[in-house]
C-alpha cells in the first residue's frame, strides 16, 4: 500500500501549506531584493542625469559608452527621456571644454559616473587646489589638463588615480619636483610634457626612470 495514502489529510494538507508558506516567503524576499536593487538604479540615474544636465549648462559635453562603439542609444526614446540616459548607458567620457569654468564641486560630483575614464579639462579656470575634486576616480583613465594653470602642488591630487594611463600637461607651471608626484602611477603609459618649460633633462630622465614603460611626448 503507498505510505502517502495511509496518511491522513489533514497532515498532507498541513505539509503543503508549510510548503506553500516558505515559497511565498522565498519569493516575498526576493521581489524585496529585486525592488531594492532596482530603486538603487533610479536612484543612481536619476543623480546621474542632474549632474549631466548641469555639465552640459556649463558649456560641457559627455559621451556615453554606446557613443563611443557607434551604436544606438538602448532603450526606447520615451523611456530614456522618463527615467534619464543613464538608466541604460554610462558616462565614460566628460570634456569641459575651452575655457569652461568648473569647481572643485563640479569635479567631485563625477564620482556618480563610475565608468568615467576620460576627462578633458584643457584650457579651463582650474586650479591647484580643486584638483581635490578628482580624489576618488580611481577608475579614470585619461586625464588632460594641457593649458591650464596647474603647477607642482596640483599634481599631488593625482596620487590617488591608480588607474590612470594618459595623462597630458601641455603648457602647465609643472617643474621636476612635480614630477616625482607622478611616480606612485605605476599604469602610466603616455605623459605629454611639450611647452612646459619649468621641466629640465633631468628631471623627464627621472620620471622616465620610475615609469619606464611610459612613453614621454614633448622631451627636448
Amino acid at each position: 500500500m503507498d505510505a502517502d495514502s495511509l496518511t491522513p489529510p489533514q497532515k498532507r494538507k498541513r505539509r503543503w501549506f508549510q510548503f506553500s508558506l516558505r515559497a511565498l516567503l522565498i519569493f516575498t524576499m526576493a521581489c524585496a531584493v529585486a525592488a531594492g536593487l532596482l530603486a538603487r538604479k533610479f536612484d543612481r540615474a536619476r543623480h546621474q542625469q542632474e549632474v549631466a544636465d548641469i555639465i552640459t549648462k556649463s558649456g560641457g559635453r559627455l559621451t556615453y559608452d554606446y557613443e563611443t562603439a557607434n551604436a544606438s542609444a538602448p532603450g526606447p526614446k520615451w523611456l530614456r527621456q522618463l527615467l534619464g540616459q543613464g538608466f541604460f548607458s554610462d558616462v565614460v567620457e566628460v570634456d569641459f571644454n575651452n575655457h569652461t569654468r568648473i569647481s572643485s564641486e563640479d569635479l567631485e560630483q563625477l564620482k556618480v559616473f563610475e565608468s568615467l575614464a576620460t576627462l578633458d579639462l584643457r584650457d579651463t579656470n582650474i586650479t591647484n587646489d580643486e584638483l581635490r575634486g578628482l580624489s576618488g576616480l580611481a577608475q579614470l583613465k585619461e586625464l588632460t589638463l594641457a593649458q591650464t594653470c596647474i603647477s607642482d602642488s596640483g599634481l599631488k591630487y593625482l596620487k590617488d588615480l591608480s588607474g590612470l594611463q594618459s595623462l597630458d600637461l601641455w603648457d602647465t607651471q609643472v617643474t621636476d619636483a612635480g614630477l616625482a608626484d607622478l611616480q606612485s602611477l605605476t599604469q602610466l603609459r603616455e605623459l605629454e610634457l611639450p611647452l612646459t618649460n619649468r621641466i629640465s633633462d633631468a628631471g623627464i630622465d627621472e620620471i622616465q626612470r620610475a615609469l619606464p614603460k611610459c612613453k614621454i611626448g614633448g622631451r627636448r
